[in-house]
């Protein structure tokens, strides 16, 4: 009987191993179809942001193409306003500023600051904004409110509260 006990027991004890062993098959199956499904899903994605990535960048072309073409329409314009402009005297001189600086609100350093800077004919009707001695506007400014035309104070107007909001936070960054 002890044999038979031996016997019985390898058997059992076979048994467990292969079965275990089947179970760590399944499991291991299970986790590679799974690993299988979740790659299938980053490809998927990955196909989904690589196809909005070229439409986005299709879409960034054509605005940069458009950009040029609104640039060449401008230069043939600005050309075309340098040709029949009865101010412009020298054809040597070039159509752009070289100094972009008066162009923008940006304060030029003491070193650069002549105050020839250009504002446009609406704001100071060509003449410089600027008098480099006193610092304060040599005209009217359309920005400060001071071109009304009934001389009310720019507060009073409720349509000008954001706007002179705007003015006071920009004066008081860059002044």
């Amino acid at each position: 009987m002890d044999t038979e006990l031996t016997v019985v027991v390898v058997l059992v004890v076979l048994a467990v191993i292969a079965g275990v062993a089947l179970i760590a098959m399944q499991g291991r199956r299970r986790r590679h179809e799974q690993q299988r499904i979740e790659a299938a899903e980053h490809r998927y994605d990955a196909e989904i942001r690589s196809a909005s990535a070229r439409r986005r960048e299709a879409e960034a072309n054509e605005q940069a193409a458009r950009a040029r073409q609104d640039r060449e329409v401008a230069d043939e314009r600005r050309a075309a306003a340098d040709r029949i402009d009865p101010d412009r005297t020298d054809p040597d001189r070039p159509t752009r500023d070289p100094d972009p600086a008066p162009h923008t609100d940006e304060p030029r350093s003491g070193a650069e600051q002549s105050g020839t800077g250009w504002h446009g004919p609406s704001a100071s009707g060509g003449f410089p904004a600027v008098d480099p001695a006193k610092r304060e506007p040599a005209v009217p400014s359309q920005r400060t409110g001071e071109h009304d035309r009934d001389q009310r104070e720019p507060d009073e107007d409720p349509h000008n509260r954001p706007v002179r909001a705007l003015t006071d936070r920009l004066l008081r960054r860059h002044g």
